[in-house]
């Protein structure tokens, strides 16, 4: 009797231990606030270089603004998310097959609406920060993180600037620009 005693006890620690590291884990993972908003890692960015902005993305404490120098060339400019500091500038020459697609991912010369202005368009709708504005498929597609952690995808009218709540995903889709489920 002793002996199956001190087993389940043994378990049950186990068990408790497993859902503390769960739940650690878990806290951990929530995102952290910006202290620098996208618009302003965008105006940063395009201090260091010039051109036309094609995405904006937040990743692990690092705005990665995408820009199009209309010379063939793309840069990347990383931008710290807590001060505001460039941290680094990449160049893309273009050439590269897998680059080729975001190519036509870049708004055109005189789009009326631009990175900036459909980032406050998309908060406008949605409360929250920004996470990540990209151009594809002639408008653009911003993801705003409320308050409560949830995750909302925004889409902006790249001639209007109008705001629109982008459908949700499929569950079933792992492929998110193909929504037939194959």
């Amino acid at each position: 009797m002793k002996r199956k005693f001190v087993i389940s006890a043994a378990v049950a620690a186990l068990l408790a231990g497993g859902t503390v590291t769960a739940v650690a884990a878990s806290a951990d993972d929530k995102p952290v606030k910006p202290k620098i908003s996208s618009s302003d890692a965008v105006n940063t960015a395009l201090k260091e270089r010039s051109g036309t902005v094609g995405s904006v993305s937040l990743d692990d404490g690092v705005w990665e603004i995408e820009i199009a120098d209309g010379k063939d060339k793309g840069h990347e400019v990383r931008v710290d998310a807590k001060n505001g500091e460039v941290v680094g500038v990449e160049r893309d020459d273009r050439d590269d097959a897998d680059d080729a697609a975001d190519r036509d991912d870049v708004p055109a010369q005189g789009t009326k609406v631009d990175a900036e202005r459909a980032a406050s368009a998309a908060v406008a709708l949605q409360a929250g920060t920004v996470t990540d504005v990209e151009f594809e498929d002639g408008r653009w597609e911003v993801e705003v993180r409320a308050e409560d952690g949830t995750e909302h995808d925004v889409h902006v009218d790249a001639t209007t600037g109008k705001a629109s709540a982008a459908p949700a995903d499929d569950a079933d889709d792992t492929d998110d620009d193909d929504r037939d489920n194959d």
